[in-house]
């Protein structure tokens, strides 16, 4: 405690005066302008009180567009004792760099920190640049370390416990991405002269003060509070954090000109700071975005000609629902999921405030497609709306720029650079201005209001790394759709249940779509996100009994404000999908092309889907040699897959859209022949497209139901063909060798998935669609010993199946240790979070052909 002649304030600098300490000793007036927060190549310092002003204020502004509900009422649950729980978390950020007033710090630049500190501190400065030092090296301990030190014990003397002060401590000692643990702590403990004594401590307080002083709120006096009854939760704690985190990152784009300098006016400094971070704050363009007061879908989609079930039956469902929950419609292609969702999404922002919504695809072309579908719903609404819909994948740009030929694209869209490394000094202590807005770039994405994007950027979210906890505080105030869930591997499965998990923990809403997923499926991922919602591990769930859930296609939802039980609604065919008959052949695979051919020749559009790139590229060798003039008939040939030179596959997509398209024209001209067209999976679901004839390699049951689904796709009645889908023959079994020969396709897929499919359809000739699908799926996925293997497969069967129940090794076993913790109850550690963190970019497999040779 202060004691003695009481200091005053002066207007200039703060906090000065005659202070006797307990001991007697008397201290110099306390000047905290010295302290340098920003310095680039040259010598003007931008004071650390100044940084920490803009901080804190771009942190009030950013409270509403960083946070999602449930978070901002966990984190002013957790400091409304305080008074405005609001105001305390803009100046708790604001004190996220207190690290920096340390002789580690300022001796970064001794040149500069010499001018501007007394005499006494020179030689702790020097001492610390003492020794060997690579060229380029810092040698500085982590100031972020020295912040969760400092904040510990400045909360600790305002009266909060220690396990709250611990908690915001490292919570702010973490906005470099990486929360730190005890023994980090313990280790910066000890290095004492790095740290600074008593003479530091007392710069510090007098930070921590002087930024409370010139917030000018109603707030009194930081140690006044009522510090003792602060509880920080998971949810509060990750609130905090990300707000942190983005506040430094914004508020550190200055250049060195706007530097203030060290002889600044902290009062006049103070009150022009709200004007100059409100520019930076609008230019993000994260306001909530503007959802019409009408939210039905024929209001939001007037030129959609025909109405579906599935989507009347969503309306109504998010309409009633009393609170956020998940909903998962499990529906053909052609049902108008994608519209659906993006009308609940509507509802949903109006009804619970959110900000906007994100809509998640498997693919850069699906991306594309979900992308247009987002710009009809968007345009109607407010003038910015749309201008403000970002697209994220590898090739966004490109698509973009080829989309507005006549300008630049509406939008700027920033490819995700990889996360930074991992060092214990890139983990907690880099600053400069141009990492600041590399971070923004790259890790901020999650917060833009309306987004689409290919799945693994948010699957990032999922990923033990640096800042994830600003990608989960992103998600949370918006709607997630995802949509063909059906066609994740093991890894990226694995990482979309954990995300799911802590989306239920965050209370975000979710829509999952898919055409093909079994009943054990679709109940695993709706119990993910209610296990989480619930504060309950997965296991701890009970199975629940739905009614309904025999009937295809259906929805699944689940209400966390009536005790997050599931309900189940069927839901009727649209016409296109009614009353298909797939009509089932086999073909050598030697005769492929020659079948392709043939079918071409006769007017029809022929769509050849291998699992592997290679086996794509070979029969294309194949049609090129074969095809040409025959008769006067001149056969069209495309080639599709996602090894692709990107501006080469697009050229690719554009074509078969317009063949192809829904507004395609799919007609051969008189006396022309039809088209072969050769890819791999991005066939048989990221385009939608319109074939007569399909010739399809073995793959699990799901996928042939997706790529049957592209056969007379946009026809109704008399106008659609026969639809014939052609399998690939598989080698049977032979004395001596192995029962059934999947080639390479077991590199792609699961070899008991293939062999179980393989004998579910090998004795039939005929599918109806859609009543058969979903005992189809349940019989292959869901049957367990209740589906036999046939003669003579029995020990590969057996062997595949025991393959299949440990899981693919490498696929399960990374994707496990890559994924943030599934565990239950609202206190869920922040810290693990990032513990054993990766780059953050491990949403795929590593090496694993499967994503080589079925990337799309």
């Amino acid at each position: 405690m202060r004691s003695g002649i009481p200091a005053r304030r002066c207007p200039a600098f703060g906090w000065v005066g005659v202070v006797s300490l307990s001991n007697g000793e008397f201290r110099l007036p306390v000047d905290v302008r010295p302290i340098w927060g920003k310095l680039g190549n040259g010598s003007r310092p931008h004071p650390l009180i100044c940084h920490a002003l803009d901080t804190a204020e771009v942190a009030s502004q950013l409270f509403d567009l960083c946070l999602g509900p449930y978070l901002k009422n966990r984190l002013e649950a957790a400091l409304e004792p305080l008074g405005d729980a609001r105001e305390w978390a803009a100046r708790l950020a604001g004190l996220h760099d207190l690290g920096k007033c340390s002789p580690t710090f300022q001796g970064l630049r001794a040149d500069v920190a010499k001018t501007l500190l007394p005499e006494s501190d020179h030689a702790a400065i020097d001492r610390l640049r003492e020794g060997p030092r690579s060229s380029g090296a810092r040698t500085d301990v982590a100031h972020g370390l020295i912040s969760a030190l400092y904040v510990r014990k400045l909360l600790v003397k305002w009266g909060a416990s220690a396990e709250t002060a611990e908690s915001i401590g490292v919570v702010l000692g973490a906005h470099h991405g990486y929360v730190p643990g005890p023994a980090d702590l313990r280790q910066v403990s000890y290095k004492r002269g790095a740290i600074g004594g008593e003479t530091w401590a007392t710069r510090v307080e007098a930070l921590a003060d002087e930024l409370c002083r010139l917030r000018r709120t109603s707030e009194g006096e930081p140690s006044a509070a009522d510090w003792a009854r602060v509880t920080m939760d998971g949810p509060a704690e990750l609130a905090l954090a990300a707000l942190t985190s983005v506040s430094d990152w914004v508020a550190s784009d200055r250049k060195e000109v706007a530097h203030a300098g060290a002889g600044v006016d902290m009062t006049a400094y103070a009150a022009g700071v709200a004007a100059t971070e409100q520019p930076k704050v609008k230019s993000l363009g994260w306001e909530a975005c503007t959802v019409p007061e009408d939210t039905s879908f024929g209001s939001l989609f007037p030129q959609s000609s025909e109405r579906r079930d599935l989507q009347t039956r969503l309306e109504q469902l998010v309409a009633g629902e009393r609170g956020l929950g998940v909903f998962l419609l499990s529906a053909p292609t052609g049902e108008g999921k994608t519209k659906a969702a993006l009308q609940a999404a509507a509802c949903m922002i109006r009804l619970h405030h959110l900000r906007g919504f994100h809509v998640a695809m498997p693919t850069r072309a699906s991306g594309n497609q979900a992308y247009e579908v987002a710009a009809e719903l968007l345009r109607p609404w407010d003038g910015h709306a749309m201008g403000r819909l970002k697209l994220f994948h590898g090739a966004a740009g490109e698509y973009l720029d080829r989309r507005s030929a006549a300008g630049p694209p509406p939008l700027c869209p920033e490819c995700v650079a990889e996360d930074g490394g991992s060092g214990a000094s890139e983990q907690f202590g880099c600053d400069s201005d141009a990492q600041a807005k590399a971070q923004l770039s790259s890790k901020a994405d999650h917060l833009n209001p309306l987004v689409v994007s290919t799945v693994d950027q948010v699957l990032k979210a999922a990923v033990r790394s640096g800042h994830v906890f600003v990608r989960l505080a992103g998600l949370s105030g918006k709607v997630i759709i995802f949509d063909e869930v059906h066609g994740y591997d093991v890894h990226a499965g694995v990482l979309f249940e954990t995300l799911l998990y802590r989306l239920g923990v965050l209370r975000t809403p979710v829509v999952l779509l898919s055409a093909t997923l079994s009943t054990r499926q679709q109940h695993a991922l709706v119990n993910s996100w209610r296990a989480g919602a619930l504060g309950l591990s997965v296991g701890e769930l009970p199975e629940p009994e739905v009614p309904g859930t025999a009937a295809y296609p259906r929805i699944l939802s689940a209400d966390v404000s009536v005790g997050g039980t599931v309900s189940a609604v069927g839901v009727t065919a649209a016409p296109v999908n009614r009353d298909r008959v797939v009509q089932l052949h086999w073909v050598d695979r030697q005769d492929v092309v020659e079948l392709a051919l043939r079918e071409a020749r006769r007017g029809r559009n022929v769509a050849i889907v291998h699992n592997l790139v290679g086996e794509a590229e070979r029969d294309w060798e194949s049609l090129r040699r074969a095809v040409g003039d025959v008769a006067g008939q001149t056969v069209v040939t495309e080639l599709i897959h996602g090894r692709l030179d990107p501006a080469e596959r697009l050229a690719a997509e554009g074509r078969l859209r317009a063949r192809f398209g829904p507004r395609g024209s799919m007609t051969a001209a008189a006396g022309s022949g039809g088209s072969v067209v050769i890819g791999t999976m991005v066939l048989e679901s990221s385009l939608d497209l319109d074939f007569d004839v399909m010739i399809s390699a073995v793959a699990p049951i799901d996928s042939l139901i997706q790529r049957m689904g592209r056969i007379g796709r946009h026809r109704v009645g008399a106008e659609r063909p026969e639809i014939r889908f052609v399998l690939i023959r598989v080698p049977e079994p032979r004395s001596g060798r192995k029962a059934v020969n999947f080639s390479y396709a077991v590199n792609v897929y699961d070899e008991a998935i293939l062999l179980r499919t393989l004998a579910v359809l090998r004795e039939r000739d005929v599918i109806q669609c859609p009543d058969e699908v979903q005992e189809l799926l349940d019989r292959v996925y869901d049957d367990g010993e209740e589906l036999r293997s046939p003669l003579g497969w029995e020990e590969q069967w057996e062997r595949a199946a025991a393959r299949s129940e440990r899981g693919t090794p490498k696929a399960g076993r990374e994707a496990l240790m890559a994924r943030i913790p599934m565990s239950p109850g609202t206190r869920w550690g922040l810290r693990t979070l990032t513990e054993f963190g990766r780059a953050g970019t491990g949403t795929r497999q590593s090496g694993h052909r499967a994503d080589r040779d079925r990337k799309a």
